[in-house]
């Protein structure tokens, strides 16, 4: 059995950082590649206890989409009609997350547009293989559904999300 004090994400951290200024000195290629991996790697999914009643994306009434990023399939949902609000999850998360800013922007006549980004959720893996991902892919996933549905009215984003959102507009992919 691995002591508990081995399990902590700091000691973990810090033994992987050591390892790889090791065989950084020794392998640098090894090392390249093991620190990409570890860079691009979503976090495992554990998901949150519900503490109050959040609707399903299906009992919301919504119609799903799947949107091509060359040639991967980027999943998502789109609920009512008028001006588009595009919902952009966080880094190793998916588009449940936002379902619970869905039913107060319908309330206010926005469409409303949520998606998995590659290599989340529902989605395809992206470039760099499944559960691996980062922020310009992620905004790359917003651009190919941003073509479908439109300009934004607003775009509402968690945490590495809004990081996304923000490349997305600033470069207009």
């Amino acid at each position: 059995m691995v002591p508990a004090s081995l399990q902590k994400s700091t000691i973990v951290r810090f033994i992987r950082r050591r390892s790889l200024g090791i065989f950084g000195a020794a392998l640098p290629g090894v090392a390249a590649r093991a620190a990409e991996g570890l860079w691009f790697r979503l976090p495992p999914v554990v998901p949150a206890p519900l503490t109050h009643s959040v609707p399903t994306v299906r009992e919301l009434l919504g119609a799903p989409f799947e949107v091509d990023l060359r040639g991967r399939v980027v999943r998502g949902w789109s609920w009512g009609s008028g001006p588009v609000v595009y919902l952009v999850h966080g880094w190793g998360g998916d588009l449940e997350q936002m379902v619970p800013l869905v039913a107060p922007l319908l309330e206010r006549g926005l469409q409303v547009v949520a998606f998995d980004g590659l290599s989340h959720g529902r989605s395809d893996a992206g470039a760099h293989g499944p559960r691996s991902s980062d922020a310009v892919e992620l905004g790359r996933s917003l651009d190919a559904v941003a073509a479908r549905f439109g300009p934004a009215r607003a775009v509402v984003a968690h945490s590495m999300g809004a990081l996304a959102a923000l490349l997305a507009v600033l470069d207009g992919w």
